[in-house]
């Protein structure tokens, strides 16, 4: 076959590979980004449907779909579907399920797909970058227009909380970008390291508190960034000192010298969600946030021991799960999320920039799924991504072990 042969399906392979990327780079950077709708819903479906069609355009193998945690991520996402049969509402469980957990898989799938070179590699984490820029120029433009409004520092508690998410999911790629930009631009990000160490502050959840105190320190630990950690914490102490000092009887403040359940997490949300998955310990009630909701409001009249009068939701990923898929799926969710803390250390002992990418994603499931997801009904979005960069990551050091 003549190179003149050949062109044609060179130049629509390379159309495809762009178009491929640009739809997987639109999800990554709409992740948490609430002014992002058009673009995430692009990214959710489009990625998945030229994953069906690349191997008619751009034949390729596709080693990782023989890995173990590919399959383990698979059991887990079968296990909250099946438990949509025995919901009041299967189809409306279903349509839940096609937005929230489907999405895990196209994307888990594509991004693993996408390749596993440098370049690619050093792509997904610069467009976590630039979706963690846009995410907190939102963050700062609301700050400033409700405390102008409220005529404070920092405004009643909750109007910020939700900004929170996505500053934790991406905060740690922070540190292995350092790996892919050039040096005059590494003060990009150590500032965008502060806004968001400030920024953070002003949601006044304890959860993403601590979630971003375990990542500064787990940077500090992992990824050798001690002087900046160091100077992240002044940052983050002297904001919380200042906002303090200059507003106070703040809102933020008052809720916190209330202790450590003002929400009443233990009380009024977990110990309901237990008692309901008591009931159904094997396989659960169905997925869906609204299974909860009516099974609660259901029951509330006849236990007065229940705080809220309407449900607050379960208030854990975990609790969240079990209440969904039974014990089956509780148990299927925590052995991934020891497989994928598992395979991030490992690819993590390789060092340098992949080394440090698989510790930045383990750092962000620590802190999205272990921390805020204990205390928090989190997004399973994000889990896609982080699977799919480990996915991609072991193919990576597959692909260069044999030239050792």
């Amino acid at each position: 076959m003549t190179a003149a042969a050949t062109e044609p399906v060179s130049r629509r392979e390379q159309v495809f590979e762009i178009v491929y990327a640009l739809a997987i780079a639109a999800f990554l950077i709409s992740v948490y980004n609430k002014s992002a709708t058009a673009l995430s819903t692009l990214g959710t479906w489009v990625p998945g449907i030229l994953w069906l069609l690349r191997p008619r355009i751009a034949p390729t193998t596709r080693p990782y779909l023989r890995d173990r945690l590919l399959w383990l991520a698979m059991g887990f996402v079968i296990a909250l579907e099946a438990s949509c049969l025995w919901s009041p509402k299967p189809m409306h469980s279903f349509d839940q399920f096609r937005r929230e957990i489907a999405v895990v898989v196209a994307i888990m799938l594509t991004l693993a797909d996408a390749g596993s070179t440098r370049q690619v590699l050093a792509r997904w984490c610069l467009v976590l970058i630039a979706g963690l820029a846009w995410h907190l120029g939102m963050h700062l433009r609301d700050w400033v227009v409700l405390a102008s409004t409220a005529g404070r520092l920092l405004p009643d508690y909750g109007l910020l909380r939700d900004y929170g998410y996505g500053l934790v999911f991406a905060f740690p790629f922070l540190f292995a970008a350092r790996h892919f930009v050039r040096p005059r631009l590494q003060s990009v990000l150590i500032a965008l390291a502060v806004l968001a160490t400030v920024l953070a502050i002003t949601t006044g959840a304890r959860g993403t508190w601590f979630a971003l105190a375990l990542m500064v320190a787990g940077s500090a630990i992992l990824l050798g960034s001690r002087k900046l950690a160091l100077a992240l914490v002044a940052v983050g102490l002297g904001a919380a000192v200042t906002f303090a000092t200059l507003d106070p009887g703040n809102p933020i403040t008052t809720n916190v010298e209330r202790g450590l359940d003002t929400s009443y997490r233990s009380a009024g949300t977990w110990t309901p969600a237990v008692e309901m998955i008591a009931e159904r310990p094997a396989l659960g009630h169905g997925f869906g946030r609204f299974v909860f909701d009516r099974a609660y409001e259901a029951r509330q009249p006849s236990r007065p021991h229940w705080v809220f009068e309407r449900s607050p939701g379960p208030h854990s990923i975990f609790l969240d799960t079990a209440f969904a898929g039974g014990i089956v799926a509780l148990a299927l969710f925590i052995a991934l999320c020891a497989a994928i803390a598992r395979r991030a250390w490992d690819l993590g002992r390789d060092g340098g920039w992949r080394g440090d990418l698989a510790l930045a994603v383990l750092l962000s499931f620590v802190g999205q799924y272990l921390v805020y997801g204990f205390i928090e009904s989190m997004s399973w979005h994000p889990l896609g991504i982080q699977l799919g960069l480990l996915l991609a990551l072991t193919q990576a050091r597959s692909a260069e072990r044999p030239a050792s």
